[in-house]
């Protein structure tokens, strides 16, 4: 995907989760349907939009993933801590890409794939 697809989905994701898209102007870049287009957004106005706090909760929600791990030594399943995610640490995660843009593909929906 380029990296206006991908913005394009984020932004139309992040929509329908909630997000006030009014906050960034970007309503008038959304029509009826909720189909975002984006050949009109500049690129710093795109990373001003990604690392917004309302944006990456309604992208990746409010809560934390909590994944579990098999214990090495008795075989049941426990919390694991580092595996806890929730939307600060995407920022945090995002922030350290070279392209911050293609840290958001890894969370959208592939048609064709299932999702």
């Amino acid at each position: 995907m380029t990296e206006k697809e991908i913005l394009k989905k984020a932004i139309e994701k992040a929509v329908r989760n909630g997000w006030d898209a009014n906050k960034w102007s970007v309503r008038a870049f959304i029509d009826e349907n909720n189909v975002f287009r984006c050949s009109d957004l500049e690129k710093e106005d795109a990373f001003n939009i990604i690392f917004d706090h309302s944006f990456a909760k309604a992208f990746w929600g409010e809560g934390k993933l909590t994944t579990f791990k098999e214990c090495k030594t008795c075989g049941n399943l426990q919390v694991d801590e580092m595996g806890s995610y929730g939307w600060e640490d995407h920022l945090k995660e995002m922030v350290t890409y070279e392209n911050p843009i293609q840290y958001l593909a890894k969370f959208l929906e592939k048609k064709g794939k299932g999702k």
